[in-house]
């Protein structure tokens, strides 16, 4: 999983795409509410009590506590236990839809193949999300103040943002039309709810790990960056252009179009103002392009294709030869060339390169973080029956 590490694309965006694809009439799956007590799975406790290293482990599904409502009803199955804290079936179930496009157009046996990895990669999420919500749990109930209540109360106010652009997408007005809505397709905002604020939570916890340790990068190390990854900041031929074109049809020949271009040039070479220029002589007929901007900026992509060779020769500011076509003549102009050869280290380039060594250096000590974390943690996968 990469970390956010800015906040700024925050799980929440994902389930609003989530909850749009199901309010848009996905395949319902059967609707199972969602508890929200821990688990007490005494005969897992016993067995991590008896533990000799932490590793995930499979157990037999009678040796877990079932997740129940409060009049003893089964409401759920739990598909794993982080140190005895549950992991619903739903919570699994829901996060594979969210990835659901990327069998659509898969046949079998690819499709299985496909559905398999997914539900593994999604389940060892899952596992990962609860692995750091225990360690945040324990850190911060040694922490005086209110800590873990702002945490609580910030992951609250992601699912009330959620809720809030779920409301307007759909067009829903009330709690119990979205109610009807989520029901339908076998999920509910509690379960959202669940998901989105341990999501939101997990992410935070680890953001305020690893932030302290990549908020500085020296200038050395940007330099050496810029040094060992020069392909990265090469840059093709680029131009940016303007264009008229003078319409033979309105000439009595094609030789008085082409005198009519070269005073045109004569005029932009003076001073004029090009896009002044560009639209007077389109009202008048004379010049049927709607724009006066250019089409394309690299080789390959500059249009018409007759202008490319003549367009590439200019610097920025020069005003072309009249370039003849079998209709009339384009008029270019090149606004900004620039030619193809490695970026300047410039404080934008910079800035770009500190991103890159920070997204690498949050990503390594993500995974470093969460593996030490698994090593002290019981994790039991519930086999399938």
């Amino acid at each position: 999983m990469r970390l956010d590490i800015d906040g700024s694309g925050r799980r929440a965006r994902g389930w609003l795409a989530f909850v749009l694809v199901v309010a848009l009439g996905c395949t319902p799956f059967p609707h199972r509410p969602d508890p929200s007590t821990r688990i007490p799975p005494t005969q897992l406790e016993h067995q991590a009590a008896r533990a000799q290293k932490p590793e995930i482990k499979q157990t037999a599904a009678t040796s877990l506590a079932p997740a129940t409502l409060a009049d003893g009803t089964v409401a759920v199955r739990a598909i794993a236990y982080v140190n005895g804290h549950p992991i619903f079936d739903f919570e699994l179930r829901d996060a594979m839809l969210q990835r659901m496009r990327e069998v659509a157009n898969l046949d079998e046996p690819l499709r299985s193949k496909k559905l398999k990895e997914i539900e593994e990669q999604e389940l060892d999420r899952l596992i990962e999300r609860e692995v750091i919500l225990e360690d945040c749990f324990a850190r911060l109930k040694k922490i005086k103040g209110k800590a873990m209540e702002e945490l609580q109360r910030a992951a609250s106010r992601e699912f009330e943002n959620w809720l809030r652009q779920f409301k307007t997408s759909t067009n829903l007005k009330s709690d119990s039309e979205v109610h009807e809505v989520l029901s339908a397709q076998g999920t509910s905002a509690d379960n959202i709810r669940r998901q989105l604020e341990r999501s939101f939570m997990s992410m935070e916890y680890m953001r305020n790990l690893i932030l302290p340790k990549i908020q500085v990068i020296p200038l050395a190390d940007v330099n050496d960056y810029y040094r060992e990854h020069r392909d990265e900041f090469t840059e093709p031929d680029r131009a940016k252009w303007q264009d008229i074109f003078i319409d033979a049809s309105k000439f009595s020949n094609k030789l008085a179009a082409k005198d009519y271009a070269e005073q045109i040039i004569t005029r932009l070479r003076g001073g004029d103002d090009f896009v002044a220029l560009s639209r007077k002589l389109h009202d008048s007929g004379i010049n049927p392009l709607l724009s006066a901007d250019g089409i394309g900026e690299k080789r390959g992509e500059i249009q018409p294709p007759e202008v490319e060779r003549a367009l590439f020769q200019l610097e920025s500011g020069q005003v072309g030869a009249p370039i003849e076509m079998p209709g009339g003549y384009h008029v270019v102009r090149m606004l900004e060339r620039r030619k193809a050869g490695i970026k300047p280290l410039t404080p934008e380039v910079q800035a770009d390169i500190r991103k890159r060594i920070q997204s690498t250096i949050a990503d390594r000590e993500y995974r470093r973080l969460v593996e030490e974390m698994k090593s002290k943690a019981i994790v039991y996968v519930v086999p399938k029956s």
